[in-house]
């Protein structure tokens, strides 16, 4: 795509002449394209699509090419085919939904941008229908009744934190407005980035991590860290149940809260508990859990769909982070004082939180990452080693008691302390 951009800004003309008028008038036309891109009225509409869309911010989106195509198809929308506000943020929504969810703009990232744009390329300028038509049947053709029955259970099938069927999960749960298990606080709440509480919802095993390992003899990160496994906790609940059995926590857990039965029924909906998940084999509750969270994204596309939808919080909520006066920069930490603060240990295992990654690595006694038995001084370092080259700290997921937790989370919470 670049290289095409290249040529049509050197100005060929039809016989494949380098022409002066053309050049100047291809840049020109560039120059009133970006006064689009960087029109923050755009921008901030835009935003608008992902929190209608359930992404609350930066951390539930794992493709920044979804998000930037998905602004591009914005741009067109509005400016090439005057599509009104309200339909727009609509049909976009669908869009990066299905883009963030399905990894539609993963691997051949060009290749599938050209197609899509093609798809517009005999649409009269000023069609907002045949624009919107053309968006919402991609979206279909895409979202089959297969992809919701087998594909994205399957999906789910994985241990990734930063798994785009995880987080399209969460937005669901934004999308249908749903509480904090066991809890009357909002998902959405508790999620917000513009709230800066240092303890708020953790990712729960439901089955425990020291329970899988000393009663069922289930020791592989992989199996405990399952998707599957994990549910949006208050932190105090978590700390609660700590390492008790499903069948001895879960009972207690809801004598204590005391919900009514009509909350507790839409809380196991919402949160995909099957029916006396506790007494369940591990494996069976995994794959009973799977199929009950896709539906739970289906539904919540469904409100996507319908014209009744309108999302109970209005204003854009993704932010830039703000960092608390006082708070000793977290770049200045090292992973040694990680280590030194006994929020990790020598031989802590790291797994990449990027699913296509799948090397492990190893922090040893002097805070230092073993990957493939070479020693690299710093995250990225080991990031760099296994191809990633992106920042260390949110691309290695770091195994902890409480689960897997990026290292910049950790440093920002030894940040707190200091």
């Amino acid at each position: 795509m670049l290289k095409q951009v290249y040529a049509t800004l050197r100005g060929r003309d039809a016989s494949g002449k380098l022409s002066p008028e053309q050049r100047e008038a291809r840049f020109e036309q560039l120059q009133q394209a970006q006064k689009h891109v960087l029109d923050l009225q755009h921008w901030h509409e835009f935003f608008l699509c992902l929190e209608r869309a359930g992404f609350r911010g930066e951390k539930m989106i794992s493709s920044q090419n979804a998000l930037l195509y998905s602004y591009a198809l914005w741009l067109i929308g509005r400016v090439r085919y005057d599509v009104p506000l309200d339909r727009l943020r609509s049909v976009i929504a669908r869009w990066f939904f299905m883009a963030q969810l399905t990894g539609r703009y993963t691997g051949s990232v060009e290749s599938q941008m050209e197609h899509d744009l093609a798809l517009l390329r005999d649409i009269p300028h000023g069609d907002a229908d045949g624009y919107t038509t053309t968006l919402d049947r991609v979206v279909r053709e895409t979202l089959t009744s297969d992809f919701w029955t087998i594909t994205l259970p399957n999906t789910l099938n994985s241990s990734a934190a930063k798994s785009p069927a995880l987080l399209a999960y969460i937005a669901a749960l934004n999308i249908l407005d749903a509480d904090v298990l066991l809890s009357d606080v909002k998902v959405r709440t508790r999620l917000d980035p513009a709230i800066l509480a240092r303890k708020g919802v953790e990712r729960h095993h439901l089955f425990p991590r020291k329970y899988l390992q000393n009663s069922l003899k289930i020791t592989t990160s992989t199996r405990i860290n399952q998707i599957a496994n994990m549910a949006l906790l208050e932190w105090s609940d978590n700390i609660s149940i700590s390492d008790q059995a499903p069948a001895q926590y879960w009972p207690a857990q809801l004598a204590a809260k005391g919900l009514p039965a009509d909350v507790l029924a839409r809380q196991r909906y919402l949160h995909a508990l099957p029916e006396d998940w506790p007494s369940m084999d591990y494996d069976t509750f995994l794959t009973a859990r799977r199929a009950l969270m896709a539906q739970v994204v289906r539904d919540a596309f469904g409100q996507l769909e319908s014209d009744s939808y309108r999302p109970v919080y209005s204003l854009p909520s993704i932010v830039p982070e703000q960092r608390t006066p006082g708070r000793l920069p977290s770049r200045r930490i090292k992973l040694s004082e990680l280590l030194d603060a006994g929020l990790i240990s020598a031989g802590t295992v790291l797994t990449p939180a990027w699913e296509e990654y799948g090397q492990v690595a190893v922090v040893d006694d002097q805070g230092r990452i073993r990957v493939d038995e070479q020693i690299h001084d710093t995250p990225s370092g080991a990031a760099n080693a296994v191809g990633a080259g992106t920042n260390g700290w949110t691309f290695w997921l770091a195994d902890t008691p409480d689960g897997q937790v990026t290292l910049a989370d950790l440093r920002a919470a030894l940040s707190e302390e200091s």
